[in-house]
């Protein structure tokens, strides 16, 4: 019979060197779990952010140009009113055609979570205009939020200043503040 020698070149893992080595490797897989994890949230709320400074740019390129352009019709009106949750803004039209000018509407829908953009052409052309009909309607954002009053004008020194605020949310529930700030032309362009 031979006897068993134990060979000390050719031994196994102990159990206590597999548990730590387990463990080590929990440690390992928990880091790089947590940050794949971390990163793809950075990844998502920089995407969020930007698609709101976007949102935010679209707005302004549409107001922009027509608070610069906003004219009064008369002495008595205003070229730009602020009703509730309206922005009523009126321009003419720069062209041969159109004497009486556009009354542009922002409107938010609090509801729908939307801010809807209205274009109405007078019916006549002789003061007071009559406004019934949009010309075209189009939705300016959606996706967004505000607990605030969304259009407002304040006083800073001799101006006027019109202010824009909106919450955008994206489909993962971030939201991004969005400000924008208008000086109007002069006084006589404002009424509240």
């Amino acid at each position: 019979m031979k006897s068993i020698k134990s060979d000390k070149n050719n031994r196994g893992f102990t159990l206590i060197e597999l548990l730590v080595t387990l463990g080590l490797v929990g440690i390992v897989m928990a880091l790089a779990y947590q940050l794949f994890f971390f990163g793809l949230n950075s990844w998502h709320n920089s995407n969020d952010t930007a698609e709101a400074i976007a949102t935010g740019q679209l707005l302004q390129t549409y107001v922009s140009q027509e608070v610069r352009e906003a004219t009064k019709a008369v002495e008595e009106e205003s070229a730009i009113e602020v009703q509730g949750d309206c922005l009523i803004i009126y321009t003419y039209a720069y062209s041969q055609q159109e004497e009486a000018p556009q009354k542009v509407v922002y409107d938010y829908m609090a509801e729908e979570q939307k801010l809807h953009r209205k274009v109405y052409l007078a019916e006549n052309h002789q003061y007071p205009y009559q406004y019934t009909a949009s010309f075209s309607t189009s939705t300016v954002f959606h996706n967004i939020i505000t607990e605030e009053a969304p259009f407002t004008v304040i006083e800073e020194g001799r101006r006027l200043v019109l202010i824009l605020r909106f919450e955008g949310f994206s489909n993962r529930g971030n939201t991004s503040k969005i400000e924008l700030r208008y000086t109007v032309r002069g006084r006589e362009t404002y009424s509240d």
